[in-house]
């Protein structure tokens, strides 16, 4: 992949009529990869599909559970999970799921205090 100073380069080389293999020669790439960057009209970008998780299945259960109150903690959903619906991923898995859907509780602000000089010694 090309960084943004190396696709600028070849884009003004190619426009002062620099050929693809000189190109590719002075920037180590090759030649193919040097005519697709610079063909482009912006710089390509790699974007790897999403992976599924081996959580989807259930995320549907883990969310009824989660909305009961109280909820339970992600360690006894990660053993439900193993025990009645045959899951094989981790318990790490599980907990960033439910870290990611349970909603943080707010934080109380901190209130300060001032003393004077040598008051709290």
């Amino acid at each position: 992949m090309f960084s943004e100073e190396e696709f600028m380069d070849a884009k003004i080389l190619h426009h002062r009529g620099v050929s693809f293999s000189e190109i590719a020669r002075q920037l180590g790439r090759d030649w193919r990869t040097v005519k697709r960057y610079v063909t482009a009209d912006e710089q390509p970008r790699y974007r790897r599909p999403p992976a599924p998780s081996m959580l989807d299945p259930f995320k549907p259960i883990i969310d009824a559970w989660l909305a009961k109150s109280p909820p339970p903690q992600a360690r006894r959903i990660h053993q439900d999970l193993v025990r009645d619906y045959g899951f094989a991923g981790s318990y790490q898995t599980v907990r960033r799921y439910v870290q990611q859907v349970r909603p943080a509780p707010p934080r109380q602000p901190e209130e300060r205090f001032e003393t004077a000089p040598g008051f709290q010694a």
